[in-house]
């Protein structure tokens, strides 16, 4: 099938807008709003432009700004209209070099080519909002202590006071890990919520500002590293791990996707857990870290985990975003140091299906599952190419199951026996 025929496909992202410009002919977008603007470039454009940093991925490219959150997969048919742009041509001589390439009408290439510009418009406008200005290093003020625990995580113990409600959904994945140790905690971890924005000090030293949105991130991170002695994360991904002697396999996917019963049910085959919903990654050493807390498993998995996962009955139970939930640590505990991946899966449960389905990926195509799943990554140019170096390297895989245990044999067998 010739470039130009292959289907459209549009992806968003689950905090983030993040777009797939389709190849030629014909474009969709996928963005947070309907406005898609004129589709033409403001005088000045190329010199915006090229504050972008372009990385070369298989046919298509990665577009990133240091100072913007978002991150944009272009294939082969968008980095030709971004090129356009970055020599500073008009509209009309973009379609043109659009329709020369994919050999299409130049009627096709001229709305494709405006439908492209009006996101790249879109683009170059964005300016990073102001986030938290509160200094790294600096002591955090005095506040009024509303939550204040105790846990033990592979024999290191440690205090979480939360000064808001910017933990209420992380803390319940604690509860397992609750200490009666009367000795004091070698590290406290005080997270404070103010004005939008989220302040994390350790030993009263401020440590980390971020958004209320990624609290969660940036908490685990930090407990990962000073009471594991896991290395820094240089990105980090919105799924789980699992790993036995030889290796992990990172298990990625959107919020209901079916990953956390599906780690559990991996753990009750003997894997040991690393994550449930994030792991860290070292761009250095490409090595996959995480914090093994207990996994989140949503009422509806119940029936299907509790012959396998023993204790599940019994296990401590919230309601998060309106869904009753128990929070269950396996019995065979954790993986407590960094460890190489050998796989990477984007899984999702489907009933509709008859059987499972493996599906080897292209590194764009892993970038775009990346996106929709959703992840962070520091806005250095090494380390953005270190990622790509790493999807380049190991095999990523599309598996969508109806049944769990289709599932796990699939993983044992093929992914990491």
């Amino acid at each position: 099938m010739p470039d130009a025929a292959k289907p459209c496909v549009a992806l968003q992202a689950n905090v983030y807008p993040a777009i797939l410009v389709p190849r030629s002919g014909r474009i969709e977008i996928s963005m947070t709003t309907s406005d898609t603007g004129q589709g033409t470039m403001p005088a000045g454009s190329a010199d915006e432009a090229n504050s972008f940093w372009l990385f070369p991925v298989e046919e298509g490219a990665l577009l990133v700004h240091r100072d913007m959150p978002e991150m944009w997969v272009l294939n082969s048919s968008a980095l030709c209209v971004w090129r356009g742009v970055l020599a500073g041509l008009g509209a009309d001589s973009i379609a043109q070099d659009l329709a020369g390439t994919y050999g299409i009408d130049i009627e096709t290439a001229r709305r494709d080519t405006h439908a492209a510009l009006s996101v790249f418009h879109r683009i170059i406008g964005v300016r990073r909002e102001p986030g938290c200005r509160q200094p790294h290093g600096r002591r955090l003020a005095g506040a009024h202590r509303s939550i204040s625990r105790t846990y033990e995580i592979n024999g290191q113990l440690f205090r979480i006071t939360s000064h808001g409600g910017a933990t209420n959904e992380i803390l319940p994945r604690f509860e397992p890990h609750q200490s009666n140790r009367s000795d004091p905690p070698a590290k406290s971890f005080d997270v404070l919520e103010r004005s939008g924005s989220v302040s994390i000090a350790v030993n009263g030293r401020i440590a980390a500002c971020e958004s209320g949105q990624v609290t969660s991130v940036a908490l685990q991170r930090l407990i990962s590293q000073h009471c594991l002695g896991t290395r820094r994360w240089d990105a980090c991904f919105h799924g789980g791990a699992i790993a036995n002697g030889r290796g992990c396999i990172v298990l990625a996917g959107a919020s209901g996707s079916g990953k956390s019963t599906l780690i559990a049910h991996l753990t009750s085959a003997g894997f040991r857990l690393v994550s449930d919903d994030l792991c860290g990654f070292d761009a250095k050493t490409g090595l996959i870290s995480g914090l093994p807390l207990a996994i989140k498993l949503r009422e509806g998995s119940w029936p299907i985990l509790e012959r396998s996962c023993a204790g599940l009955a019994v296990a401590a139970n919230s309601i998060v975003h309106g869904n009753r939930s128990r929070f269950w640590f396996p019995p065979n505990g954790g993986f407590y140091s960094s460890v190489p991946a050998r796989a990477l899966a984007f899984i999702r449960y489907s009933a509709d299906e008859d059987r499972a389905r493996l599906r080897r990926l292209t590194v764009l195509e892993s970038l775009c599952f990346l996106q929709t799943a959703g992840f962070w990554i520091q806005r250095r140019r090494r380390t953005i190419q270190r990622l790509l170096d790493w999807l380049s390297r190991i095999p990523s895989y599309e598996l969508v199951f109806p049944d769990h245990v289709e599932a796990t044999a699939i993983l044992k067998s093929w992914i990491l026996p």
